[in-house]
C-alpha cells in the first residue's frame, strides 16, 4: 500500500491511501462534489472563517485514509456534515466509522443525501435534531452563494455547546436559516447574467434578433455554484463565432417536473438545429410520457458533450480516454436515451490548494480542441437542416471485408447492395437529387468496373483527388497522424490508388450522392489485422477517400451501410476521442448515420462512440428451422417408423432398432454424438439429437433495409422470435412457446427438455 501526501490533488487509485494531513477544525464538511466544496470555500473566504475543514470523499475511499482523517482531524470537531449521493452504501466504511466516532466524542453529525430527496436512513444515523437536519438539507438543496453563507452560519450555530440532539437552529431564528432564492433552472449568459426562466423573451430580443440556427446548451446548476463556467463560456464564444446562436439553459435535474417544463418551453421558443447536452445519467425516454420528456416535441439531434473528471495530463496519457466513472455517467447511461457525439470539451483542472479549508479544490477548464470540434458538429447539423433536400450531398460508404472483389459491400445476413439501392430510392422520393441504380447487382457491377481494393488500378473513377490537393489537406491533419502514416506507408506517391498525380478513388457518383467503397486499411497485412489491429494506421488512399468526401464532394452527411466498416476501429482513444484519434480526424464531425443489425449492440456502440454515429437498427435476416436433409432425413424416417411400430406392431421393433444403430455407425454419427452402449439409451440420444438439429435456427436469405419478410419467411421469423424470452424474469418476459407450455400445464420446458424414447408410445404421452 502506498501513502500519498495531502497535497496530491489526484484521486487515489486502488491500493493507495491518502493522508489529508489536515489540522483540527471545529466545522467539518465532506462531499464528492467539487462544486459544493468550492461553494463552501467561497463562503469561508467571504466570512473569514478559519475553523472549516473540507474533504472530498473520493479521496477517502481507502479505509486507511478514513482512519487517518478521523484520528487527526474529525475527532476534534464540533460538527461534521457529509453529503452522500447514493446513500450510506456508497461510503459505507466512512459512515460506520464516522457514526461511531461522533457518538463516542459527542460530536454533532449530519449525514445528508446528495440530492433533493430526503433519506430516512441518513437522517436516522445523524445526531442533530430532525428539524435542524431538514433545514440544513433544504439549504444545500437550494444551493448558490447566498445559501452557502447561510450554511456556514448554520454550522457555527450547530457547533455551539448544547445537549446532543436538541434543536439548535432556534425557531425564532428561522428566517436566518431559511433558503435564499436561487433558481433551480433558468437561462444564463455570461454577458447578461440572466438566471430566471422569465428571461427567455428578453434573451430573444437582446441577443437573437436575426436567429438562423439555435443551439441550446443544457448544463447543471452546479456550474454556477462552484464547478466553474469556463467551459461554458468558451463553448458560447465558439458557437457565436460560428454564426450560431447559443441558448444556455441551466437546470438542476431533467427529472424534475418544473425543469422539464422550462426546457420544453425554451426549446419551443428557440427551435434547435442541434442540442448540446452537458448533463449526465439517463432519463429512460423509451416509454416516458410526453409531459416528462423534455425533448418530446423536438426532432433535433442531442449531442452529448463530456467533461472529464481528471486533469488533461491524465486524459492524454490514458488510451481509454475516460475513467470508468465518467464513462458510466456521461456516455453509457446518456446513450440509452439516444444521445450521440461523446465529444470531450473540458477537464478537471489540477487541484489548487485552498489554505483556509486545507483542501485541494478544482474546477473545469475548457479543452480548446474539443470545443472546436463540438462547434463544428453543431454547425454541420445546422447546415444539413438549412440546406434544401435537392441540394444536399450524401456520402454512402460500403464495407469491403475481406479485401476481395467477391466481397464488395458485404454484410452479415444483410443485402448491403440492394439495401443501398432502397436507401437511394427513399431519398429520391423525399426530394434528393440523385440517380438510382437498377438493382443491387447493377451497383456491384458498376463498382467492379472501376478501382477496388483488390484492383486499385482497374478502370477509371470520376471521384478523383489530385496529389497536390491531397498534400494540402494532409498537411492540415495533426502532426502525429501525418508522422505515423508516412512512417508506416511512406510517401503518397507510392500508394496503389495513385495514377500519375491523381488518386482514383473507388467511388461512384449518382447526382448529389456518391457511393464509396471503403478503402482497405492495409495492403500487406493479414485480413484480421487490416480490420482489428488497434495500432495499424490507414494508408494514404484511405485518408484521401474521406478527405475527398468532406472537402471536394462536400458531403453534408455520411451513411455507412453494411457490416462491418473499419473507420470506427482505427487507432485512437477508446472513448472521448482527441484530435489525433483517426476516427475523429477523418469523420470530420459530419452528421453520420449507420444502419446496424439489431442483435449486435457491441459493434454498433463502437461506431456510435467513436464516429458520432446515429445507429439505425435493422432486422436480422429471415430465420427458419434447420430441419433435416440427406442421410439424416432417412434416419428420421426410421425413428418415426420405430415409434409407429411401438404402438401397432411390436414384432418389428428389434429389426428397426438394429437398422437405426447400424445406420448411425455407418454414417459415423455414433462418434459425433458419443452414443452410450445401452441400445435404448442410444435410441433416446439419437432422437434428441435429431430434434435439436431440426429446431436449430438458421438464416433463410438476407435482410433488405426497410423491408419486412413476407409469406413463409414472415411466418418462420415470427416463430423464431416467439421462442426467445424478452428478459430473465420469466412470467410476462417468458417466450411465447414456454408461456403456452405453462398454460397447457405440460410440466416441462418446451425448449430445453429432453424427450423420452419409450418402448410404447401413445397420443397421451406429452413428452414426445
Amino acid at each position: 500500500m502506498h501513502l500519498l501526501s495531502a497535497q496530491a490533488g489526484a484521486i487515489q487509485q486502488d491500493g493507495e491511501a491518502i493522508d489529508l494531513a489536515q489540522t483540527p477544525g471545529a466545522l467539518i464538511f465532506a462531499s464528492a462534489a467539487d462544486s459544493e466544496l468550492a461553494m463552501l470555500a467561497g463562503a469561508a473566504d467571504r466570512s473569514g472563517e478559519t475553523g472549516l475543514r473540507l474533504a472530498n470523499t473520493l479521496r477517502l475511499s481507502h479505509n486507511y485514509s478514513v482512519d487517518l482523517w478521523l484520528e487527526q482531524t474529525v475527532r476534534h470537531a464540533r460538527i461534521v456534515v457529509v453529503r452522500l449521493l447514493g446513500g450510506a452504501a456508497y461510503w459505507q466504511y466512512g459512515v460506520d466509522e464516522l457514526t461511531a466516532l461522533c457518538a463516542n466524542h459527542k460530536i454533532a453529525l449530519a449525514l445528508l443525501p446528495g440530492d433533493a430527496n430526503p433519506d430516512p436512513i441518513l437522517r436516522h444515523r445523524s445526531t442533530i435534531h430532525p428539524d435542524d437536519w431538514s433545514a440544513l438539507h433544504a439549504l444545500f438543496t437550494a444551493g448558490g452563494p447566498d445559501n452557502a453563507d447561510r450554511i456556514l452560519a448554520a454550522l457555527n450555530q450547530l457547533a455551539t455547546p448544547h445537549a446532543l440532539g436538541a434543536q439548535r437552529l432556534a425557531r425564532d431564528a428561522d428566517k436566518d436559516f431559511a433558503p435564499a432564492p436561487f433558481a433551480r433552472f433558468g437561462l444564463w449568459h455570461p454577458a447578461l447574467g440572466i438566471t430566471e426562466p422569465e428571461a427567455l423573451a428578453a434573451y430573444n430580443a437582446k441577443t437573437v434578433p436575426d436567429a438562423v440556427a439555435n443551439i441550446p446548451i443544457l448544463f447543471y446548476r452546479a456550474a454556477l455554484e462552484g464547478a466553474g463556467t469556463a467551459t461554458l463560456e468558451a463553448l458560447i464564444a465558439a458557437l457565436t463565432a460560428a454564426d450560431l446562436v447559443p441558448v444556455p439553459l441551466v437546470i438542476s435535474s431533467l427529472k424534475e417536473g418544473a425543469c422539464v417544463r422550462f426546457v420544453q418551453n425554451a426549446l419551443a421558443r428557440f427551435q434547435p438545429a442541434a442540442i448540446l447536452n452537458l448533463t449526465g445519467f439517463a432519463l429512460g425516454l423509451d416509454g416516458l410520457e410526453a409531459k416528462s420528456n423534455p425533448f418530446a416535441e423536438i426532432d433535433a439531434p442531442i449531442i452529448q458533450l463530456l467533461q472529464g473528471g481528471r486533469p488533461i495530463e491524465q486524459y492524454q496519457a490514458d488510451p481509454q480516454g475516460l475513467s470508468a466513472k465518467d464513462l458510466a455517467m456521461q456516455v453509457v447511461m446518456p446513450e440509452l436515451d439516444g444521445r450521440i457525439g461523446a465529444i470531450l470539451v473540458g477537464h478537471k483542472q489540477q487541484a489548487l490548494w485552498h489554505n483556509r479549508s486545507q483542501c485541494p479544490l478544482s474546477a473545469y477548464a475548457p479543452d480548446a480542441s474539443g470545443i472546436a470540434r463540438a462547434t463544428n458538429l453543431a454547425q454541420n447539423y445546422a447546415r444539413l437542416r438549412a440546406t434544401p433536400r435537392a441540394q444536399r450531398k450524401i456520402g454512402l460508404i460500403l464495407a469491403n471485408y475481406p479485401i476481395r472483389d467477391g466481397r464488395l459491400a458485404n454484410g452479415v445476413g444483410y443485402d448491403a447492395p440492394q439495401s443501398s439501392v432502397e436507401i437511394l430510392k427513399a431519398l429520391k422520393a423525399e426530394g434528393y437529387r440523385l440517380d438510382v441504380p437498377e438493382n443491387g447487382n447493377a451497383l456491384i457491377e458498376s463498382l467492379q468496373a472501376g478501382p477496388t481494393n483488390a484492383n486499385p488500378q482497374r478502370g477509371a473513377s470520376k471521384a478523383q483527388l489530385t496529389l497536390a490537393r491531397y498534400n494540402t489537406l494532409f498537411a492540415a491533419l495533426p502532426e502525429k497522424i501525418r508522422t505515423e502514416v508516412t512512417t508506416r506507408w511512406g510517401q503518397p506517391e507510392a500508394d496503389p490508388f495513385l495514377r500519375g498525380d491523381v488518386f482514383h478513388l473507388p467511388a461512384l457518383i449518382f447526382g448529389n450522392l456518391t457511393i464509396l467503397l471503403q478503402p482497405a486499411r492495409g495492403y500487406d497485412r493479414d485480413e484480421t489485422a487490416n480490420y482489428h489491429d488497434p495500432d495499424l494506421v490507414p494508408p494514404h488512399a484511405y485518408l484521401a477517400a474521406y478527405l475527398w468526401l468532406r472537402h471536394e464532394f462536400a458531403a453534408h452527411a455520411l451513411i455507412h451501410n453494411g457490416k462491418h466498416g473499419n473507420l470506427e476501429w482505427l487507432p485512437g482513444k477508446a472513448t472521448a476521442l482527441d484530435e489525433t484519434s483517426y476516427p475523429d480526424a477523418l469523420w470530420g464531425q459530419l452528421p453520420h448515420l449507420y444502419p446496424f443489425i439489431v442483435n449486435d449492440p457491441g459493434e454498433g456502440t463502437q461506431a456510435k462512440r467513436r464516429t458520432g454515429a446515429t445507429i439505425i437498427d435493422h432486422l436480422v435476416p429471415p430465420l427458419t428451422r434447420a430441419e433435416t436433409y440427406g442421410p439424416l432425413k432417412d434416419l428420421e424416417a426410421l425413428l418415426d417408423e420405430y415409434y409407429a411400430a411401438s404402438g401397432m406392431d411390436r414384432r418389428r421393433l428389434s429389426d428397426l432398432k438394429r437398422r437405426i444403430l447400424d445406420f448411425t455407425r455407418d454414417t459415423r454419427l455414433d462418434r459425433d454424438i458419443a452414443l452410450p452402449d445401452d441400445p435404448d439409451a442410444a435410441l433416446a440420444k439419437i432422437d434428441n439429437f435429431l430434434c435439436d438439429l431440426k429446431e436449430a435456427q438458421i438464416r433463410d436469405g438476407l435482410h433488405i433495409f426497410g423491408q419486412s419478410p413476407t409469406g413463409d419467411l414472415e411466418r418462420d421469423l415470427i416463430v423464431a422470435l416467439a421462442r426467445v424470452p424478452r428478459g430473465d424474469n420469466g412470467g410476462g418476459e417468458a417466450s411465447i412457446i414456454r408461456a403456452l407450455a405453462d398454460d397447457l400445464k405440460l410440466g416441462f420446458d418446451a425448449l430445453s427438455a429432453e424427450t423420452r424414447f419409450p418402448m410404447v408410445w401413445s397420443p397421451g404421452d406429452t413428452q414426445r
